[in-house]
């Protein structure tokens, strides 16, 4: 038998959930403003290329008509040429800009993505509290043993009467015998240090990992609940009253 959560549907429901509709909101105003600097930035880009094309045709036209007779078109061409240089220099300029103007988008939307991050992480917290749902976890984990412990109890009522021959002095002396007590009954806890949660391996869990990849450390180990030890004594003082009762029947 093994205790066992299933979480499927928690996965389930917080996958259809929309965690980060702040931010989302924030992000897609963002690109609405980062799209018109990308067509701005394809514009001069491919107006750049066009006057390079039109400067190299026009060079080669010059060559053409550099040593005519008529000088005219030359000229023409030259003056063509220079205004296509001046054109490219002021267009190149202006898309250097382009480069400046995404940094300064950049800059504008650091506070109010700041600021929805913080809205989000908050319902977040609200949402899913990790500490406070492993400390419910935990009192959960306690009642569902102490269930399984007075069930086993309830069971072994059945067989104390076997404590007339086991708790016997002379059988104990002679067969060394020990009686029934409720530490029969009742599931045993094994693990040698004073719990089994490491806080690292839930910080592990919480990333997204598997759980521990190897032995805890001891010393890492956080020290043992009050309610555990309450638990304990709890238990001790029912095995107490219990092996009382045995006797004295």
């Amino acid at each position: 038998m093994k205790l066992k959560l299933d979480v499927t549907e928690l996965a389930k429901i917080i996958s259809e959930l929309d965690l980060y509709k702040e931010t989302v909101k924030v992000l897609e105003e963002y690109h609405v403003e980062e799209e018109k600097l990308d067509a701005r930035k394809i514009q001069l880009e491919k107006r750049v290329n066009e006057l390079k094309e039109l400067i190299k045709k026009n060079e080669a036209e010059c060559q053409m008509y550099k040593d005519a007779d008529d000088m005219t078109t030359y000229i023409h061409l030259k003056s063509e040429q220079k205004q296509l240089r001046s054109e490219l220099e002021v267009t190149e300029e202006v898309a250097s800009e382009i480069k400046a103007d995404y940094t300064n988008l950049k800059f504008k939307y650091v506070a109010p993505l700041r600021q929805a991050q913080g809205k989000d992480g908050q319902e977040k917290q609200e949402l899913f509290d990790a500490t406070k749902e492993l400390i419910q976890l935990r009192f959960e984990i306690y009642h569902c043993l102490s269930t399984l412990s007075k069930a086993m109890l309830q069971q072994q009522v059945k067989i104390w009467d076997a404590n007339e021959i086991l708790d016997d002095a002379e059988v104990q002396r002679r067969f060394k015998t020990r009686p029934i007590t409720s530490e029969n009954a009742t599931p045993q806890f094994w693990y040698q240090n004073e719990t089994f949660m490491n806080k690292h391996d839930v910080n592990n869990a919480l990333r997204g990992g598997d759980g521990n990849h190897g032995n805890p450390n001891p010393n890492e180990l956080p020290v043992l609940s009050k309610e555990l030890k309450k638990l304990a004594e709890v238990k001790e003082a029912a095995q107490t009253k219990t092996k009382t009762k045995t006797k004295g029947d």
